[in-house]
C-alpha cells in the first residue's frame, strides 16, 4: 500500500479537516437557552455552515484522504447518531469505545 517514505500509509505528510463557526445572534440565543451540541449544530447546517466531519468526508471522496484516517482523528465522536429505537440521538461513542 505504501512505502517507508509514507510509513506505509499511502500518503505522505499531513492535511487539516476544518469547521468554522462565527456565531450569530441565533447562536447566542441557542446558547443561553442551554441547547446541546445537536442542536447547536443543526442551526450551522441550516446556515450552510461546513461541519467538519462533511469536511473530511469530502477530503476522503477526493483521494486526498482514506476513511480509515479520518476515523483515526476521533471526529465522529463529536457527533451524534439516532439510536436504534429512534428515540433521542446519542453520541456515536454511547455504549462501548469506537475502533479505528
Amino acid at each position: 500500500m505504501g512505502c517507508p517514505a509514507c510509513n506505509n500509509l499511502g500518503f505522505h505528510g499531513r492535511i487539516g479537516i476544518f469547521e468554522t463557526w462565527q456565531l450569530t445572534e441565533d447562536d447566542y440565543a441557542r446558547i443561553l437557552r442551554h441547547e446541546d451540541e445537536q442542536g447547536l449544530r443543526h442551526g450551522l447546517v441550516e446556515r450552510g455552515r461546513v461541519l467538519m466531519l462533511d469536511d473530511g468526508l469530502a477530503k476522503v471522496d477526493q483521494g486526498q484522504t482514506t476513511l480509515r484516517e479520518l476515523l483515526r482523528t476521533g471526529v465522529l465522536l463529536s457527533h451524534h447518531v439516532p439510536s436504534q429505537a429512534g428515540d433521542k440521538a446519542k453520541p456515536a461513542s454511547f455504549g462501548k469505545p469506537v475502533s479505528s
